[in-house]
């Protein structure tokens, strides 16, 4: 993707099960990224992240997306959302009773290196925002490593 596009030359649409292999790739790109082992990816990609559609897409108040450069039809970004019950169990946990069945948590966020910047992670951020509200959330959770200074740094930006 040429480094001078814009979000313009993006769409977001719901993950289909021919990404997944596109999604794990992004999902390990992103944490190796930040030094993570490859124990902590996998856990994730054999785990939720082996059956998406079922894990995420099936449950009620869940979904997952793509972000896809129409120049290319490469997928540069995703970003998923669950129910807080099935997300963070911790928190969802400590959270009071009345906020805990309107809390979503945001979950599986990454972009592509060479399209950050650019507006794609706003654009999912942006959508999962959209699909929150009309699912009735009014709070979004999020939890990051503390390694993740530049997705820490997004998600100040964006209000989180």
């Amino acid at each position: 993707m040429d480094t001078n596009s814009t979000s313009s030359s993006i769409i977001v649409r719901s993950y289909q099960p021919s990404d997944l292999s596109a999604c794990h790739e992004l999902f390990t790109e992103a944490h190796r990224g930040y030094n993570n082992p490859m124990s902590y990816i996998n856990s994730h990609l054999q785990g939720d992240m082996a059956d998406i559609e079922k894990n995420y897409l099936q449950i009620p108040g869940g979904h997952w997306w793509v972000a896809v450069s129409t120049d290319d039809n490469r997928i540069v970004g995703q970003v998923a959302a669950l129910p807080m019950h099935l997300g963070d169990s911790e928190y969802y946990s400590r959270a009071p009773e009345e906020q805990r069945d309107q809390t979503c948590e945001l979950l599986r966020m990454g972009v592509k290196q060479d399209v950050q910047r650019l507006g794609v992670g706003k654009k999912l951020i942006s959508t999962l925002i959209n699909f929150a509200r009309e699912n009735g959330y009014r709070q979004i959770h999020v939890t990051t490593l503390t390694c993740m200074d530049k997705a820490n740094g997004f998600y100040q930006r964006n209000g989180f």
